[in-house]
């Protein structure tokens, strides 16, 4: 399966080591207003990406309405980081997402 990860600050790696979240979401540490994500996207173009702060989006960046949840664990990201990674969709998708970006 083929995925990207995209970093803070605009780059972008092709399927990476599933070893290289850990510092994926260590991104996230530091405060910065213009850049406020990164993200794992899979080839089918099902999305997450993740907020400082516990906010956590899916979406399919070529069709679709975005879900969030809010409060997500860095456990939590990582582990549905590695199911998107894995092309494991569904499994992604029966999480308790709400509609919209949430803020």
């Amino acid at each position: 399966m083929a995925f990207h990860v995209y970093h803070r600050y605009g780059a972008c790696d092709s399927n990476p080591s599933l070893d290289t979240f850990d510092a994926l979401c260590d991104e996230l540490a530091a405060e910065d207003d213009e850049h406020r994500s990164v993200s794992v996207e899979h080839e089918s173009g099902w999305s997450l990406g993740a907020y400082g702060g516990g906010l956590l989006v899916w979406e399919n960046v070529e069709d679709g309405e975005p879900m969030h949840m809010v409060g997500v664990s860095r456990a939590d990201v990582l582990r549905l980081w590695r199911l998107l990674a894995n092309g494991d969709i569904d499994a992604v998708a029966s999480g308790s997402w709400q509609s919209g970006y949430g803020s």
